[in-house]
C-alpha cells in the first residue's frame, strides 16, 4: 500500500512540473524557429523578435509584462491616464445626446459657415421688423444688413431663416441696392427655384424687379421649363412667372418648351400655339404629340397639375390628339380633375375629358366629384364641367345619385350663388338664350360631336329635369316668396322654375297671387325697398310682367295659368288702386295684352269706372299715358 502511494505522488509531481513548463512557454511566446519569416533584427522592448506572418502584416504581440499582470503599459497606459484626466476636467464638452434639445441645436449651429454673421443679421432684422421703427432707423438697419450679406448672398439664400433676411433687404432697399442683389443672384435662380426656401426670393426678384430684370430672369429658365415643371417647388416659380409677370410673347416662349427640345433651344416667334406647329410641319405631328404625352402624363400624379401653364398645354394636347393617345391622357387625369377646374383652360380640359372619355372614364370622373358638388357649382369656371356632364353622360341614374342628390341637399346655398344659379338654370332650360350667353352656348355645343354619348339629348334632359322638379318647386314654396320675387337674380330662377318644371305649380302661383292681391298703398320716401308692394318693386313688377306674358303659352300646354289664379284671388275693384302707380299702369297694360279675353275684359271694366278714369287722366307718368292709349284703342 505504501509503495502505491509513492508512485501516485511521483506521477502527480511530474504532471505538475509539465504544466508549469507549458505555461512558461506560453508566456514566452511562440518559438522563433517555428516561423519562416522572422525578423530577428527588430526586437521589441521586451527583447523578443518581431515576427512577420505571411498575410497578416507585422505581428505585434501584447507586452509580456502586461500579459502577465493584466495592467496597461506604454501608449495604452498614457491614453488611459488622459481619459482619467479628461473625466476630472470640469470644462470637458458634453456629448450631444446628453444636451437639452435647445442647447444641442445651438451647438450644432456653431459648425455652420458664417454662423456669427448670420446671428448678427437676424438680430438686426428683428429690430427692423418692429412697427415702432422710424423710417430713418429702418434705412440704417437696411444698410447694416446690406453690408453683412454683400458678396456672400448665395450662402444665405438656402436656409429658412437667413433667406428671409435677404428677402427683406431686397424688398426695402433702394433701387441701386436691389440691382446689386439681383446681379449677385441672377445666375443661381434656376437652382434657387428648386429650394423650399430660396424659391420665395426668386418670386421677390420677379415682383420687385424692373422689366429688363424680369425679362433676363425668364431667359435664365429657357431650356429648363420641362424639367422644372416636374419639381414641386420649382413649378410654383414657373407658374408665378407665367401667370403674373410674363407678357404674351414670354408666355409663348415658356409654352413652346413643352413642344420639344428644338423649341426649347430655338424660339420661333411665329409659333404661338400647337396648331401653328402642326399646320407648318404636319410631318412632325406624331413626334410633337408623343413628346407632349411623355412630358404631361407623369404630371397627372403630382401636385403640379393644379398650375394653369399645365392646364394650357394639356388642353392643347387633347384638342389635337385622337384615338388611343387621347384616351391614355384622359385615363391619366380622370381622377385629378378637382384641382384643375379653377382656371378657364382647366375647366375646358375637364369638359374635354367628360366629352371624349369612355363610359368607364366618365364613371370615374363623376364619382371623383362626390362631396365637392357645392364647391364646383360655385366655381367661376368649374361649374361648366357639371353642365358638360348633364349634356353627355348617358347614365342619368349615376348622375342623379352621385351629383344631384348632393346638389339638392345644398340647394338653398347654391341658389344664392351667382354660378350655382346657372347650374340650376341649366337643369331647367339647357342652352336657353334667355339665361346663357351665346359664347357659352357655343362652347357647350362642342361636346355634341363626341362619339361616346348614345342617348338622345331630349330624353337625357327630361330624366334629369323630372328628378329635380319637385325639390326646386319646394325650394320656391318653402322659402319666403318675397325673398325670391323681389331679388333681381333669384326672380330669374323663380320664373324659370315656374315655367319649366315638370310638376304642378298651382300652389306656388297661388302664393304669388295672394302677395299681389294685397292692398296697394304708395310707398313713402323713407320706406325700404323690401317694403314696397310687388307692383312697385324694381324686380317684382318685372317678374309679374314676364309671368303674365308666359300665360298664353301655359294655357296652350294646359299648365296652370297665373292670370286666372290672380283674377280669382283679387277682390273686385282692387285693380283700380294700381292706376296710382306708374309701374302699376304698365302691369295693367300687360294684363290687357295677355291674350286671354276674360282677363282683358275684367281689367277694362274695372278701370273704366268714372272715378278711376279721373285719377288716370290726372296721372302724368309714362305708364298712365300708355294705359290711356290702350283703353282708347
Amino acid at each position: 500500500m505504501e509503495v502505491k502511494k509513492k508512485k501516485s505522488t511521483a506521477k502527480k509531481s511530474s504532471s505538475t512540473s509539465g504544466r508549469i513548463a507549458v505555461l512558461d512557454k506560453m508566456r514566452k511566446g511562440p518559438s522563433v524557429k517555428k516561423f519562416a519569416n522572422t525578423d530577428t533584427k527588430n526586437k521589441s522592448s521586451t527583447g523578443r523578435p518581431q515576427t512577420n506572418l505571411k498575410g497578416f502584416g507585422k505581428f505585434k504581440p501584447r507586452p509580456a509584462a502586461a500579459a502577465a499582470t493584466g495592467k496597461e503599459t506604454g501608449r495604452n497606459k498614457r491614453k488611459h491616464d488622459d481619459d482619467k484626466q479628461d473625466d476630472n476636467d470640469p470644462s470637458k464638452r458634453l456629448k450631444t445626446e446628453e444636451m437639452k434639445k435647445k442647447d444641442r441645436k445651438k451647438f450644432r449651429r456653431t459648425f455652420k459657415n458664417n454662423f456669427e454673421k448670420a446671428a448678427e443679421m437676424k438680430q438686426i432684422w428683428e429690430k427692423m421688423r418692429r412697427r415702432d421703427v422710424t423710417k430713418a432707423e429702418k434705412e440704417q438697419y437696411i444698410n447694416q444688413l446690406f453690408q453683412l450679406i454683400r458678396g456672400s448672398m448665395e450662402e444665405f439664400v438656402f436656409a429658412h431663416d437667413t433667406v428671409r433676411v435677404v428677402e427683406c433687404c431686397h424688398q426695402y432697399s433702394p433701387e441701386k441696392c436691389r440691382q446689386i442683389v439681383y446681379d449677385e443672384l441672377k445666375d443661381h435662380v434656376v437652382k434657387m427655384s428648386q429650394s423650399k426656401y430660396a424659391k420665395f426670393l426668386v418670386m421677390k426678384l420677379l415682383r420687385y424687379g424692373t422689366k429688363p430684370q424680369r425679362a433676363e430672369l425668364m431667359s435664365k429658365f429657357h431650356g429648363n421649363v420641362r424639367k422644372l415643371i416636374r419639381h414641386t417647388e420649382a413649378a410654383e416659380v414657373v407658374e408665378d412667372m407665367y401667370n403674373n409677370y410674363a407678357n404674351a410673347e414670354q408666355r409663348t416662349d415658356l409654352i413652346q418648351e413643352f413642344y420639344g427640345s428644338t423649341f426649347s433651344l430655338f424660339k420661333d416667334k411665329n409659333v404661338k400655339t400647337l396648331s401653328d406647329i402642326l399646320e407648318k410641319q404636319p410631318d412632325k405631328v406624331n413626334t410633337v404629340l408623343g413628346g407632349l404625352s411623355e412630358t404631361l402624363t407623369p404630371l397627372a400624379d403630382k401636385n403640379v397639375v393644379k398650375h394653369s401653364i399645365v392646364h394650357k398645354v394639356m388642353l392643347e394636347f387633347l384638342q389635337h390628339s385622337s384615338g388611343s393617345v387621347r384616351s391614355d391622357m384622359i385615363e391619366a387625369v380622370r381622377e385629378t380633375l378637382m384641382p384643375v377646374i379653377h382656371t378657364p383652360d382647366g375647366a375646358k380640359l375637364a369638359m374635354m375629358c367628360v366629352w371624349h372619355g369612355s363610359t368607364k372614364d366618365r364613371k370615374v370622373i363623376v364619382k371623383s366629384l362626390k362631396t365637392f358638388i357645392k364647391k364646383i357649382s360655385e366655381e367661376e369656371h368649374g361649374h361648366r364641367m357639371l353642365m358638360a356632364i348633364f349634356d353627355s353622360v348617358d347614365d342619368t341614374r349615376l348622375v342623379q345619385k352621385a351629383l344631384l342628390d348632393e346638389l339638392l341637399k345644398n340647394i338653398s346655398d347654391i341658389s344664392n350663388n351667382r354660378y350655382g344659379r346657372r347650374v340650376l338654370l341649366y337643369l331647367l332650360a339647357p342652352r336657353n338664350s334667355s339665361y346663357f350667353h351665346p359664347d357659352e352656348v357655343k362652347l357647350l355645343a362642342l361636346g355634341d360631336t363626341n362619339d361616346q354619348s348614345k342617348k338622345d339629348n331630349n330624353i337625357r334632359h327630361k330624366e334629369l329635369l323630372d328628378y329635380v322638379s319637385e325639390p326646386l318647386l319646394k325650394l320656391f314654396i318653402m322659402n319666403e316668396i318675397g325673398h325670391f320675387v323681389k331679388d333681381k337674380s333669384l326672380s330669374q330662377l323663380a320664373l324659370a322654375i315656374l315655367i319649366h318644371v315638370n310638376a304642378d305649380t298651382t300652389e306656388a302661383l297661388t302664393l304669388i297671387a295672394e302677395m299681389t292681391a294685397e292692398d296697394y298703398f304708395p310707398a313713402a320716401a323713407d320706406d325700404a325697398a323690401s317694403e314696397y308692394h310687388i307692383i312697385e318693386h324694381d324686380s317684382g313688377h318685372l317678374f309679374l310682367k314676364r309671368l303674365i306674358k308666359m300665360d298664353k303659352e301655359a294655357s296652350e300646354k294646359e299648365r296652370p295659368v297665373f292670370c286666372d289664379i290672380l283674377m280669382e284671388t283679387m277682390p273686385v275693384g282692387s285693380l283700380r288702386s294700381w292706376v296710382k302707380s306708374n309701374r302699376g299702369c304698365f302691369l295693367l297694360v300687360t294684363l290687357i295684352e295677355s291674350g286671354l279675353p276674360h282677363v282683358s275684359e275684367r281689367v277694362k271694366n274695372e278701370i273704366q269706372q268714372s272715378a278711376c278714369m279721373k285719377t288716370l287722366k290726372k296721372a302724368t307718368g309714362k305708364g298712365a299715358e300708355v294705359l290711356r292709349k290702350v283703353l282708347e284703342a
